[in-house]
Parts: C-alpha cells; sequence; structure tokens
C-alpha cells in the first residue's frame, strides 16, 4: 500500500506543477485603443505568464505568439510577460537579462530572434 502512496503523491504533485502548461490557459478581454469601433477583443495566451516552468517548457510557443500574434493581444502579453520575468525569484539576474532582450527581439525584430536562436521552423505566411 506504501508503494501506490508514494506513487500517488508523485503523480498529484507533478500534475499541480505541470497544470499551466497544458494548452492556452490565459484568455484577456482588451478594448483596442486604435481601433475606432471600441470592440472587445478575445485574447487567447499560449502560457499563464506567472507559471515560469511553462515559459521554461513552452519558450518557444510563447516567442512565437509574441512574433506573430494579434498586435491587440500580443502587446499586454508581452507586458504581463515581462513584468512576472523581472518579479519572479525562480529567474536569475542573467536569464532575466536575456528574456527580456528576447521579449522585446520577438516583438519588434523577430527575424533577428530567429537568427539568434533559431526558434521559428518558418515564419507564418502573411494573410491575403
Amino acid at each position: 500500500m506504501g508503494v501506490y502512496r508514494k506513487s500517488f503523491c508523485w503523480a498529484l504533485a507533478f500534475g499541480v506543477l505541470f497544470a499551466g502548461c497544458a494548452g492556452p490557459s490565459r484568455t484577456l478581454v482588451a478594448t483596442p485603443s486604435d481601433s475606432a469601433s471600441g470592440k472587445e477583443v478575445t485574447c487567447h495566451y499560449p502560457i499563464e505568464p506567472a507559471n515560469m516552468l511553462s515559459l521554461l517548457v513552452f519558450y518557444k510557443k510563447a516567442m512565437r505568439y509574441l512574433s506573430f500574434g494579434e498586435d491587440t493581444c500580443r502587446k499586454p502579453f508581452a507586458d504581463e510577460l515581462r513584468r512576472e520575468v523581472q518579479t519572479s525569484f525562480w529567474v536569475t539576474q542573467g536569464c532575466e537579462a536575456v528574456t527580456l532582450e528576447d521579449i522585446d527581439d520577438a516583438l519588434h525584430r523577430p527575424d533577428v530572434l530567429n537568427k539568434r536562436l533559431k526558434y521559428f521552423d518558418s515564419p507564418p505566411k502573411p494573410s491575403p
């Protein structure tokens, strides 16, 4: 019985640890400031910005979203991600500096990020 209890505890801890990593977990309702219509837009973040483990595991996915997502959604996601990286005690100063640089490159210079880190297999084609 002790082996089953130990296995269950490990499985429960693993599940709780990776719960924030399971697909799109963040929805933001934002009013675009540049839109004259003032319609609300729902954004589905690729990861939970507060979960540093999910950022580590899905770093490429987060950078792709920052590079090629809708402007209305990717900018608030970048702001929240920056804030979480800067305030997290899990992230060392060196990793913080590199991650913040990657966030800025993903937003403003995705080609530079791709050349440096080879994160994008192929950039998405622009819609017609």
